[in-house]
């Protein structure tokens, strides 16, 4: 039997088993679709505790800033928290909150060099260089990370400290060996600093 959508506008709307088991029909077609059983408010409100919904409701609203917020009152030293709520900031140009809140990321897990790297940026986007410089990690741990170096050597370059940025250009030449612009930039600075 095949139903006519003028028969469907003539029926009372009648909630299916489906539907009370978390599925519902588009209102662009007739498919039946799965939705959530539980919306993540409802969830979050259920069990506080709840720090990843937090996250992805704070990503999937983009009222970011308010949620991550209260996820930080309830969970203040989750430095996944701080983060996020540190990007939220960004969005909103709020660049000062942004950076204390990746400063303190930072500090509740020092590994993470995205964390860092962030942060590094976020300083330099504010005319502070030489202190985004200090807060890579241009380490031993880092000398593989063609990202990191790559940042230090552009932050190196602009404070015009061509020996530190001779030496970063040396990893990512070693990084990138057929790359024919770090090779020309290698042979550049290795001049200006031979000449000095």
């Amino acid at each position: 039997m095949q139903i006519h959508s003028s028969d469907l506008a003539r029926r009372k709307p009648q909630q299916t088993s489906h539907q009370t088991a978390g599925w519902k029909r588009s209102a662009t077609c007739s498919a039946m679709k799965p939705v959530p059983c539980v919306s993540q408010p409802r969830a979050i409100s259920l069990d506080a505790a709840l720090d990843g919904s937090r996250v992805n409701l704070a990503e999937f609203y983009r009222k970011s800033e308010q949620t991550y917020a209260e996820a930080i009152s309830i969970s203040p030293e989750r430095a996944d928290l701080r983060y996020g709520h540190a990007l939220s900031l960004i969005r909103k140009k709020a660049l000062s909150d942004a950076i204390a809140e990746l400063e303190e990321a930072v500090r509740l897990d020092g590994r993470s060099s995205r964390y860092k790297t962030t942060l590094a940026v976020a300083l330099d986007s504010v005319g502070r260089t030489q202190e985004a410089l200090g807060k890579l990690d241009t380490g031993a741990a880092a000398r593989s990370d063609a990202d990191i170096t790559g940042l230090a050597l552009q932050y190196s370059l602009k404070l015009q400290w061509l020996p530190d940025a001779l030496k970063f250009a040396e990893r990512i030449a070693h990084l990138r060996p057929q790359n024919q612009q770090v090779s020309d930039l290698l042979r550049q600075l290795r001049q200006a600093v031979n000449q000095k």
